[in-house]
């Protein structure tokens, strides 16, 4: 439990990152270089779209694994009439609530406090889910307006090499694992996908 709650908080600090460097992208209409090596010279580290798609990188890899445990937990939320004592035990064991049962409690009071767990478990992990696509449409959005801009597009074929394979594996998310409709992200990830195509045979 220590643990997604400390995935929510570094998420929740990506958002942040990524919203401030959403706002530059499209408010203040600010290009940013593709990787490190372009704007050294000042001595100062700028927001790169090396950046941008590192963390889309890091918040696929997020989604694909926390959706699956969402959609596992709630799998045993179902089946929990079926778990023997020992495996509900195990259940309230890794979420360390041993001192909310005694070595008296029945089998249907273990299996409510094993439920309650599960659902506080897949709870958290929807919560990262909804924080992680908010974070993975801002970098979306950054890299489209990158696209769009032809002053930009012209530099990005290389860039795009690297970036299709992941908007790939964001094309390939299950609505069923992460518990929501995913349409319009969908649509967002294949407008990138053909802009990132076409650039990289300009």
């Amino acid at each position: 439990m220590r643990n997604q709650k400390s995935e929510l908080v570094l998420f929740g600090i990506c958002f942040g990152l990524i919203s401030y460097l959403y706002f530059l992208a499209t408010k203040k209409n600010m290009r940013f270089q593709i990787s490190d090596g372009d704007n050294n010279k000042l001595g100062q580290q700028q927001p790169t779209l090396q950046m941008v798609s590192n963390l889309l990188n890091s918040v696929t890899l997020a989604l694909e694994r926390v959706g699956e445990e969402k959609y596992l937990l709630l799998n045993k939320v179902r089946d929990l009439n079926e778990l023997s004592r020992k495996e509900v035990d195990e259940i309230i064991k890794v979420c360390m609530k041993q001192d909310c049962i005694s070595p008296n409690d029945n089998i249907r009071k273990r299996r409510y406090i094993a439920m309650i767990d599960l659902c506080c478990m897949a709870g958290n992990r929807d919560q990262l889910i909804t924080l992680l696509l908010q974070v993975a449409e801002c970098a979306i959005t950054i890299l489209l307006v990158h696209f769009h801009d032809e002053a930009c597009a012209e530099d990005l074929s290389s860039f795009s090499d690297e970036l299709l394979p992941l908007l790939e594996r964001l094309e390939h998310l299950k609505e069923d694992k992460v518990g929501r409709n995913l349409k319009l992200f969908y649509r967002s990830v294949s407008t990138l996908k053909e802009m990132t195509v076409r650039s990289m045979t300009m």
